[in-house]
Formats: C-alpha cells, sequence, structure tokens
C-alpha cells in the first residue's frame, strides 16, 4: 500500500473533522465521476432526482435509485461530479462523501487513456485489478518511480468478473480487467506511453483521480472500485479520438455501473435489506 504525498495526507485527513453528516438520506453506495460528460452518463442510465451538493469540493450531486418493490436499501445512493480533475480533488472529495454519507461501495466512473500496445479498444470498459498512482518520485539524475499500488477487495473483484456488458446498438465494447496508472499528468504522447510500458508492463491505460480516490478509501476502509472506458488512446492524437469517443465510452460504464450495482445490492446479506 502506496501513499499520497504527506502534506496532502495530513490535510485530507484533517480536514475530514469538520465534515458533517448533514445529508437525511442513508446511501448504500456512492459513484464518483470527474467530468460532466462522465455524469451525464450515469444520469441516463440510472433514474436520479437533484441533490443539494454538501460541500463545494462537489459540482453537482444526485441521489440515484435502481428501483426496487421490496425497497432493498443497497439500491439507494449518489452520484457526485467532482469539483476539479486530479488526485487531489479526488481524495479530498472522497473524504468529504465517506463523511457525509457514510456509504459501503466507493465507484469511480469515467474515461481514461487507453494503451493501444495492450490489444485495448476505443470503447472498450476497463475495470482496475490495480489503481497504480506513479506521482511519487525522485528526481535525480535518473528519476525514479516509487509505484503505490492499490486493489480492490478480492469479493468485488470476483463481482465484477461476473459482470457481463449489457448490450447495446451499434456497440461492440469489450471488458478488460487489468492495471491502470493513475497520476495528475495528461498523458498525450506516444513516446511517453512507451516509456511507462518499459517501466510497468502490466498496465493497460491511464487515468487522473484513480489513486486519490483509492488512497482516502483505504485509510477508511471502504470498499472501492474504479471503472473506466477508453476515450482515447493517450497518444498524439488523444484529442481527435476523445471528440468521437467520449460519449460511447462514458455509456458502456454507465451500464456496467447499473449491472454491477443491481447484482452488489441483490447479493447484499439478509439484515441490509430491512430499513431506509
Amino acid at each position: 500500500m502506496g501513499v499520497l504525498a504527506p502534506d496532502l495526507a495530513a490535510y485530507t485527513f484533517t480536514v475530514a473533522s469538520t465534515f458533517a453528516r448533514v445529508s437525511p438520506m442513508s446511501p448504500a453506495f456512492v459513484v464518483l465521476a470527474a467530468l460532466p460528460e462522465e455524469t451525464e452518463a450515469i444520469l441516463r442510465c440510472i433514474e436520479w432526482k437533484p441533490l443539494a451538493p454538501t460541500s463545494t469540493v462537489f459540482g453537482a450531486c444526485y441521489e440515484l435509485d435502481l428501483g426496487d418493490p421490496h425497497d432493498n436499501v443497497r439500491r439507494h445512493g449518489v452520484l457526485a461530479q467532482l469539483a476539479g480533475t486530479g488526485r487531489v480533488s479526488a481524495a479530498v472529495s472522497t473524504v468529504h462523501a465517506i463523511h457525509t454519507w457514510n456509504p459501503s461501495l466507493i465507484l469511480i466512473a469515467g474515461t481514461a487513456g487507453g494503451f493501444q500496445d495492450r490489444s485495448v479498444a476505443l470503447g472498450d470498459v476497463l475495470v482496475a485489478t490495480k489503481i497504480v498512482d506513479y506521482e511519487a518520485q525522485r528526481l535525480d539524475g535518473d528519476s525514479t518511480i516509487r509505484w503505490a499500488d492499490y486493489e480492490p477487495e478480492a469479493s468485488l473483484y470476483a463481482l465484477a468478473k461476473s459482470i457481463r456488458l449489457p448490450a447495446t446498438q451499434g456497440s461492440n465494447a469489450q471488458v478488460r480487467f487489468g492495471s491502470i496508472l493513475s497520476g495528475d499528468k495528461v498523458l498525450a504522447s506516444k513516446a511517453a506511453v512507451e516509456k511507462f510500458l518499459g517501466l510497468r508492463a502490466d498496465v493497460l491505460g491511464v487515468e487522473m483521480e484513480g489513486a486519490g480516490v483509492a488512497f482516502a478509501s483505504a485509510k477508511s476502509s471502504v470498499p472501492c472500485l474504479m471503472i473506466r472506458g477508453i476515450a482515447d488512446y493517450a497518444d498524439d492524437n488523444k484529442r481527435n479520438d476523445s471528440e468521437r469517443w467520449t460519449k460511447v465510452a462514458c455509456d458502456s460504464v454507465a451500464r456496467f455501473v447499473r449491472a454491477l450495482l443491481e447484482r452488489w445490492a441483490d447479493e447484499a446479506p439478509a439484515q441490509t435489506r430491512a430499513k431506509r
């Protein structure tokens, strides 16, 4: 288990003490998204209603309802859009989400850059078996990355493996499982991708919030899983690919998220199904 920078860690968990549980609802899960397109895809897939943001760390919040005639408590949750991108914003937002709503599960949903040399395709869904934080580095004559790896709980990983992406017309998206790089930099260079692959052959893609969410979740012992859709190849054509594929990737992720949450809720122990 790795750590974020000491100053970030200290700030994140000091500020947590000032957060009050102000929400009257008791959501079982929280889905975090960084971009409006990622949020909108979830809202197209799951019934929702507006929820007033409890802090400026969120750009918008929504109450999610998977629908259940038996009022299974685990079928109700929150979607929170982060007010910013990157690990710091994600870590602080995750702490706030945990102290406000006390969820049993946190999902990170959105887009990522995929590594074409690892045979991922635009529009595919990546489920992180490891979130690999690459930001901590020693900068000398030959810089050294101090990798920090975060893995989901075995039971959560097994649940994700059991999910089949619901089909939709015109989509050939596949679900891939593997390691995903996480850092504060926008990767848009084939040369940079090749350098990372030379250092970590296991990684399939890269994104910017996962390490922050995973770090904060681990400190609070809340299970966390990251699900990303490939919107580009993190290379020199990133902007053009992203313009074409972001919506497709987000929609695929949203369908997977809904299917996973429904399975997770329905496999809940009997004692969690009682009262809201």
